[in-house]
């Protein structure tokens, strides 16, 4: 395990050095000719994807259809909850508000 690790990270190691090298011919070019730039960026566009390439590369997400979703289900009050509800001797009353008391004003 441990061979095939060092092997794994030699061989990564390359590739970055290959990428590094292809980034600074891209910077060179630049620096020289922008339309030679273009036409190197079109070539390496239009060359095929290798099936190798392809079968490493993640599989494109694509929109699921739409699905509509169920409205929240009411919840039931327990038989003590709604007996309480009914005959409570106290029941919770709105909580008034500033323009509350205003209209309460000017109605008078």
């Amino acid at each position: 395990m441990v061979i095939f690790q060092g092997t794994m990270s030699s061989n990564i190691q390359e590739r970055l050095e290959e990428e590094l090298a292809v980034l600074r011919y891209f910077d060179e070019l630049l620096a020289e000719s922008p339309p030679a730039v273009r036409k190197v960026v079109q070539n390496v566009l239009d060359e095929p994807i290798s099936q190798e390439t392809q079968a490493r590369l993640q599989k494109p997400l694509h929109p699921k259809p739409y699905q509509q979703r169920a409205p929240p289900r009411q919840r039931r009050l327990r038989r003590g909850q709604a007996l309480l509800r009914e005959f409570d001797p106290f029941p919770a009353r709105r909580i008034r508000t500033v323009t509350d008391y205003q209209r309460e004003i000017l109605d008078r």
